[in-house]
Formats: structure tokens, C-alpha cells, sequence
């Protein structure tokens, strides 16, 4: 029945789902846009498509809206600090971290990254209070043999 769930009890069942955590991001005018983002997943693989979710009061939703390309980057257990950076609101999040532009969208990737993807904008879906934005992949590299990065019951965690 609709409306037994809290918003609270929801969130805390979810949190006991263990996700990866990247960093996703998108170059609007060469201005760059990018935020942590455990909402990611695989959906195709004919077409190669990805998904992602993004709130409707995100401070980059125009730009994710906009572009019509973005960046993927599967962060590394030892990057949690990049997780959080991108985590907080930021004019300019990209001051003071090491990235690439990725040779097919010109978005930024993290360097030291597990995983780089990059993906032309698919298709985009209004759902709730977020977007949902799928990619078709253009391009992927694995970076390093590191383990992800992995967010299990409100912390991070590693894997063993």
C-alpha cells in the first residue's frame, strides 16, 4: 500500500545496499560540472548504455541537462576525499583535482580512478524528485588493478 514508507525507513533500507561510487561529470562550454554519484549502473549491452540519477535541485542539473556528453569515473578505495569533494556544493570542483579530458567528450575524468567511461547523452527521464540519465558508451578504460571505492550502511567501506 502507497504511503506506509517513510522516507526515512526507505533510506535506511537502501543504505544497507552496497554501491561503488563514482564521480560523474560533463564539460558545458568548457565550463566543468561533476558530483558523487552511487547511482549508476549498466542497462544494455546492445547498445552499450549506462544509467545514472541525478536530483532536480542539483546545483549541475542545467548543465547535465544541456550537454549532451559526460564522464564516468569509478573512484578507487583510497580516493574517499574526491567522493566527499564532489559530495558538497562547489563552484569550481575542479581547482585542485588532478583529471583528464577524455578523448571522445572532453569531460573530465579523476585520475587514479579505477574506471574512466565516456557516454553521449541517450535519453533522459523525469522521475520523482530526479532525473534519470542514460548514456551510450563511447569509450571505457580500466585504469588500475586498485578495488573501488564501496558505500555500505552510511559509511564507507573496503572490500576483502
Amino acid at each position: 500500500m502507497a504511503g506506509t514508507v517513510t522516507e526515512s525507513q526507505f533510506k535506511d533500507v537502501m543504505s544497507r545496499f552496497p554501491s561503488g561510487i563514482t564521480v560523474i561529470t560533463t564539460n558545458l562550454d568548457n565550463k566543468l560540472f561533476g558530483f558523487t554519484a552511487s547511482s549508476f549502473t549498466s542497462v544494455s549491452l546492445k547498445p552499450l548504455l549506462i544509467l545514472f540519477c541525478l536530483h532536480k535541485n542539483a546545483f549541475s542539473i542545467n548543465s547535465f541537462n544541456k550537454s549532451n556528453k559526460f564522464g564516468i569515473s569509478i573512484l578507487a578505495e583510497n580516493q574517499i576525499d574526491i567522493s566527499k569533494h564532489f559530495a558538497r556544493p562547489n563552484n569550481d570542483k575542479f581547482a585542485e583535482i588532478a583529471y583528464e579530458l577524455g578523448s571522445k567528450t572532453a569531460c573530465p575524468l579523476i585520475s587514479g580512478a579505477v574506471c574512466h567511461i565516456e557516454c553521449r547523452k541517450y535519453a533522459s527521464y523525469n522521475a520523482g524528485d530526479h532525473i534519470i540519465f542514460v548514456g551510450e558508451v563511447m569509450n571505457n578504460a580500466i585504469k588500475n588493478d586498485l578495488k573501488p571505492l564501496v558505500y555500505y550502511h552510511k559509511s564507507y567501506t573496503k572490500l576483502q
